[in-house]
């Protein structure tokens, strides 16, 4: 598994929680609207899975610490509930805390928390921006879009490129929807990626290699970037080497690969590194906050969770602006 890809989880994490709102004008938890002090419960049991599920390195890497996990996820919840059609209740809000307080971290990620993705009252064709505005449940925004639609979501072996997958699939890079595969399942990179915590090794999706086992930099199998290690050298020039712990560095901060001596470090508290290319290090730097300016230079750099670059600015989804 590579580091990209291990960031790409924050981005579904927003995914498998959805959003939690609703009105009603009687007084049981069946049909009141899910209240803040639920959403709060909520959204700080993500976060802890986050952490115990995916480690310290994923957690720094995303959110920096739990609290900036809680004001992030909050910021998303929060949009999710002023747009049209969510209808969710403190009885529904209540059920998705027990299931994420207990989910097994495999749910997480390969098939999203079903108590969880709330559907709404707006029809196919509907404009978006969350998953539970509309009665399919799924909302597709592109990339750099500002309003989505509601749509059917896609089954197994169809397009994904403007359609979510169903649950338990995932959108692969050939814009198919998959189911990823398990230890010993038969992969593909870009057509049958591994599950998390597995990668794809020689057509079979095959478990990392642990600290201190043996390894060859650049080819073979890789160590488990994901649990914190890289393969260092045992003496350069040769690729022979040794799982062993990476640097955690923190904005400003050398990152990437160096060789003298051998280290390598990732970008930890909500940054990315810029600049890093081969063996040559690059710096940490911070994720942009939310209304600062984006996309610009060769290497842009990525606005804070959940933010995303948008008509030149990092901004949230507002599901006020969609009509």
């Amino acid at each position: 598994m590579n580091y990209s890809s291990l960031l790409s989880l924050a981005a579904t994490s927003a995914l498998v929680l959805g959003a939690c709102s609703g009105s009603s004008s009687s007084p049981t938890a069946e049909s009141t609207q899910v209240t803040t002090a639920t959403l709060d419960a909520v959204v700080a049991a993500y976060c802890d899975k986050l952490s115990t599920c995916f480690g310290d390195v994923f957690s720094r890497a995303t959110f920096k610490d739990q609290a900036t996990c809680r004001a992030r996820l909050g910021i998303e919840f929060g949009s999710s509930m002023k747009g049209p059609g969510v209808a969710i209740t403190e009885a529904q809000g209540q059920a998705c805390l027990t299931a994420a307080k207990a989910a097994a971290c495999s749910v997480i990620i390969d098939g999203g928390i079903s108590a969880c993705q709330f559907k709404g009252t707006l029809a196919d064709g509907a404009a978006c921006t969350s998953e539970s505005q509309c009665q399919s449940g799924s909302c597709f925004v592109a990339e750099k879009a500002s309003c989505g639609k509601c749509a059917q979501r896609a089954a197994a072996g169809a397009d994904c490129s403007a359609q979510q997958c169903a649950a338990g699939l995932f959108c692969a890079d050939s814009k198919k929807c998959v189911m990823r595969g398990a230890e010993g399942a038969t992969c593909d990179a870009n057509a049958a990626p591994c599950a998390f915590g597995v990668e794809c090794f020689e057509g079979k999706c095959t478990k990392p290699l642990a600290k201190d086992a043996a390894c060859k930099a650049g080819s073979g199998r890789s160590c488990d970037l994901a649990g914190g290690l890289y393969c260092k050298p045992t003496a350069l020039p040769a690729a022979d080497g040794t799982c062993v712990s990476y640097t955690l560095a923190q904005p400003g901060q050398q990152c990437g690969l160096s060789l003298d001596p051998v280290a390598y470090a990732v970008c930890v508290d909500d940054s990315q590194c810029i600049g890093a290319k081969g063996a040559t290090p690059g710096e940490c730097t911070a994720h942009l906050a939310d209304g600062a300016a984006c996309g610009s230079g060769a290497e842009p750099v990525a606005c804070q969770f959940p933010a995303k670059c948008r008509d030149g600015k990092c901004a949230v989804l507002d599901p006020t602006l969609c009509k």
